[in-house]
């Protein structure tokens, strides 16, 4: 994950996921950017870090993600 480092917001440090979108369910279904609502869990927060950046200029809905593993 990353290249050891806890996600800071420099995306040359930590993996990052850009432009994510959430789909419908059904055939067809429009793709939109996460709700505003979405939640963030992390279950070893001592080992890996997410950090979600929601909508970044230029890059779209962004999460930030690493740690040291």
């Amino acid at each position: 994950m990353g290249s050891g480092h806890n996600p800071d917001g420099n995306y040359r440090h930590a993996a990052f996921f850009e432009k994510l979108q959430s789909v419908c369910g059904t055939p067809g279904g429009d793709a939109s950017p996460p709700s505003v609502v979405t939640s963030e869990w992390v279950d070893k927060s001592n080992v890996y870090g997410f950090k979600n950046d929601h909508f970044v200029e230029g890059m779209g809905y962004t999460v930030n993600y690493g740690g040291p593993g």
